[in-house]
C-alpha cells in the first residue's frame, strides 16, 4: 500500500503537468492564430479599399472583388466573435469578484458563474476549426492579391473631395453591391439589336428583392453615375402602383437638381430611361397599356424601363433576366453595421460594447435604413447602458413585443401592406427625399424610446418620424408614417398582414 500511493501521486501528478503544458502550448498557438489572421485581414483590406475607389467595369474582376470583400467580412466577423467572447468573460470575472467580496452565501451560484468563465475563456475545438478554416480560406484569396492589384491598378481612379471616416465613407458608397450596379449600367448601355423581332419593344430590366434590401438606394447610385446621366437626357421614377396616373403626356422627370415638365413631342426626340416602382401589386393591364404607349412613342430611342419591387409576379414583366437583390450575408451587414455604430472610434477601445453590438446586429436582421437609424443612436452614445436598452428594445422588436402602454401601438403604416385596415388608419409610403423643407418633430428613436404613449395626435391620427438623415450632400433623409391604433385596428392589421403573402421572403 505504501508503494502504491506514491505511483499514484506521481501519475496524477504527471498527467497535471502535462495538461497545463498543453493548455499554455494551446493559449500560444491561438495567439499565434489570431496574430496571422489579423495581418492577413489588414493586407486583404488594402487591397479591397484600393478596388472600391477604381473605376470598375470588367464583371470577372468585380466577381474577385466580392469574394474578398466576403472573406475580409468573415474574417473580421470571427475576430470581433472572439473579442466579444473575452469581453464577456471578463465582465463575468468581474462578477465573480464581486460575488466573493460582498457575499459568501450560494455557493452553488459561484460555482456556475466560475464554470461559464472558465468556458469562455478556451477556445473549443469547434472554436479551433472555425479558426483554422477562415486562416485557409484567407491564405487562398491573399495568394491571389498581387495578382489582383496589378489587374486593378489599370482602372482609373474615382474622384474624392476629402478624406472621410470609415462611417461617412461607407453612408456615401454602395456598400457590397459594385458588381450589380455595373450588371444595371451595362445594361443600361446596352445597344439593342435592331434586327431582332422585338426592337420596337422597351428593353426591360426587373430588379426583385426583399423589402428594405436597397433597391432604390441601388438605382439612386447608377442614376448618379456619369456614364449613365451622359446616356440618357431624361430620368423618371414613376409609381407602378398608380400607372394610368403617370402616363407619359405630362411626366414629371428631373435631371441633376431641376424638376422639369416633358411632351410627347419630347420623348419621341430624347432616350429616356424610367424607373417604376411597384410596392403593393401589379397591374397586368394597366402595365400592358402604360408598355405598349412607351414602346410606341420612344421606338428606336435606345430608351429603358428599370422594373423595382418585392413581388415575385413583377419578374414577368422584364424582357432581360431579373436581377434577385439578396439581403447581405450576416458577417458582411455586421462589417457595415460595425462603421455606422461606432464611427471614428476604435471598437476596440470599446470591448464590452463590441459585444451588445453584435447581438444589436443579429437582431436587427438585415436593413440599410434599419441599421442607420440604430447606429447613430449607438454612436452618439458610446456608453452601456444605452447599447443595453437598445438591445433589449431590438430584441422586443423582434418578436413584435415592442409597445408603449397597455392599450396603444405605434405601427408603421408601412407594414400594414397599402390597403386600408380601418377609416382610421391609411396607407402613406416610407419615402427618401432631399431635404428641402421642415423636418418632423419626432424621430424614431422618440418614438420607440418612450416607455409612454408619445406626444402625438389622438388615436387612428398619422404623424411622421425622421428615421435617418445623411451627413453628406445631398443630406437625404428617409421618413415613416405612424399611427397611434387602439386594439381593435391593431387586430385588422394583423389579419390582413396574415393574408399577405405576395411579397417575396
Amino acid at each position: 500500500m505504501e508503494m502504491i500511493i506514491p505511483v499514484v501521486v506521481n501519475d496524477l501528478v504527471s498527467r497535471l503537468v502535462s495538461k497545463l503544458v498543453h493548455t499554455y502550448q494551446e493559449r500560444e498557438n491561438v495567439g499565434q492564430k489570431l496574430r496571422k489572421l489579423h495581418l492577413m485581414l489588414l493586407k486583404i483590406h488594402a487591397s479591397v479599399d484600393e478596388a472600391e475607389q477604381r473605376f470598375i467595369t470588367n464583371q470577372p474582376i468585380l466577381l474577385q472583388l466580392k469574394v474578398f470583400r466576403e472573406a475580409m467580412c468573415q474574417g473580421y466577423y470571427l475576430l470581433d466573435a472572439f473579442e466579444s467572447r473575452a469581453a464577456e468573460a471578463e465582465g463575468d470575472r468581474d462578477e465573480v469578484r464581486n460575488l466573493y467580496s460582498i457575499s459568501s452565501f450560494n455557493p452553488r451560484k459561484r460555482i456556475r458563474r466560475m464554470s461559464s468563465v472558465l468556458r469562455s475563456v478556451l477556445l473549443g475545438d469547434k472554436d479551433m476549426s472555425k479558426l483554422q478554416e477562415m486562416i485557409c480560406l484567407l491564405e487562398d484569396v491573399d495568394a491571389n492579391v498581387l495578382a489582383f492589384n496589378t489587374l486593378v491598378s489599370g482602372y482609373p481612379l474615382r474622384p474624392r473631395r476629402r478624406p472621410y471616416d470609415t462611417y461617412l465613407d461607407i453612408s456615401n458608397c454602395l456598400f457590397g453591391r459594385h458588381a450589380e450596379k455595373e450588371h444595371i449600367i451595362s445594361f443600361l448601355l446596352e445597344q439593342d439589336d435592331d434586327d431582332s423581332t422585338d426592337a420596337q419593344a422597351l428593353s426591360v430590366l426587373p430588379i426583385i428583392g426583399h423589402h428594405r434590401s436597397g433597391k432604390k438606394t441601388l438605382m439612386e447610385n447608377v442614376c448618379k453615375d456619369e456614364r449613365v446621366r451622359g446616356h440618357f437626357s431624361w430620368i423618371s421614377l414613376l409609381d407602378g402602383d398608380d400607372l394610368e396616373g403617370e402616363m407619359l403626356e405630362a411626366a414629371i422627370v428631373s435631371r441633376g437638381e431641376e424638376g422639369m415638365l416633358i411632351s410627347n413631342h419630347d420623348l419621341q426626340l430624347k432616350r429616356c430611361l424610367f424607373i417604376i416602382e411597384f410596392a403593393l401589386s401589379v397591374d397586368q393591364e394597366s402595365w400592358g397599356v402604360f408598355y405598349r404607349r412607351a414602346s410606341n412613342l420612344m421606338k428606336g430611342s435606345g430608351s429603358k424601363i428599370v422594373i423595382i419591387s418585392s413581388l415575385r409576379e413583377a419578374e414577368k414583366l422584364g424582357t432581360a433576366n431579373p436581377m434577385i437583390l439578396r439581403n447581405l450575408e450576416p458577417e458582411q451587414f455586421w462589417y457595415f453595421f460595425k462603421a455606422v455604430a461606432f464611427g471614428s472610434t476604435d471598437p476596440k477601445e470599446h470591448p464590452r460594447l463590441l459585444s451588445i453590438g453584435m447581438q444589436i446586429n443579429a437582431a436587427i436582421d438585415g436593413g440599410f435604413a434599419r441599421a442607420q437609424w440604430y447606429g447613430g443612436v449607438l454612436r452618439e452614445n458610446l456608453d452601456v447602458h444605452t447599447w443595453s436598452l437598445l438591445l433589449s428594445f431590438a430584441k422586443k422588436a423582434q418578436k413584435g413585443d415592442a409597445h408603449y402602454g397597455p392599450r396603444y401601438k405605434a405601427v408603421s403604416l408601412y407594414t400594414v401592406g397599402g390597403t386600408e385596415a380601418s377609416h382610421s388608419c391609411v396607407f402613406r409610403r416610407s419615402r427618401m427625399d432631399v431635404v428641402n423643407g421642415k423636418l418632423p418633430e419626432l424621430t424614431v428613436h422618440d418614438v420607440m424610446s418612450l416607455g409612454r404613449r408619445p406626444k402625438v395626435a389622438p388615436t387612428g391620427k398619422k404623424f411622421d418620424a425622421l428615421v435617418w438623415r445623411s451627413v453628406l450632400p445631398p443630406y437625404r433623409v428617409y421618413v415613416k408614417t405612424y399611427a397611434m391604433l387602439d386594439e381593435s385596428v391593431e387586430r385588422k392589421i394583423n389579419r390582413y398582414k396574415s393574408r399577405n403573402s405576395k411579397i417575396i421572403r
